[in-house]
């Protein structure tokens, strides 16, 4: 596969590549970022630093205990009370019936081409 052609310098390039059409301004940077460093070095030290205080407050919270109003509705004959508790069913485990003794996939498949071979072969007429 051929990389696109570049709009800018009308070459065919990768946009993961640098433009040729740019490589003398990419230099100029390079240069100058390199002179930047070794006349100012103080300024090649990150800008920021970690102090000791803490930015942030920790406020306690504040509670204040406000008394709770219980109101009695008391259960009528055609009302029944809800129950808290989820109720659980004791449900059948679904699938195939657990046995003694299960037979292996090998075995099960031994006895599959056995009972083929004995029995007569059946038609299928619609």
């Amino acid at each position: 596969m051929a990389a696109p052609k570049c709009i800018v310098c009308g070459t065919r390039h990768w946009s993961t590549q640098p433009c040729p059409a740019f490589a003398e301004v990419a230099a100029e940077e390079r240069r100058l970022q390199l002179a930047r460093k070794l006349i100012h070095p103080e300024q090649a030290k990150p800008v920021t630093e970690n102090t000791l205080e803490t930015v942030t407050k920790n406020i306690p919270a504040v509670t204040i205990n406000t008394p709770v109003t219980v109101t009695k509705n008391p259960v009528t004959k055609n009302q029944t009370p809800i129950s808290v508790t989820p109720v659980t069913e004791n449900k059948r485990p679904r699938g195939r019936p657990k046995t003694l003794n299960p037979l292996s996939q090998a075995e099960r498949a031994r006895r599959y081409r056995q009972r083929l071979k004995t029995s007569p072969p059946q038609s299928h007429s619609p």
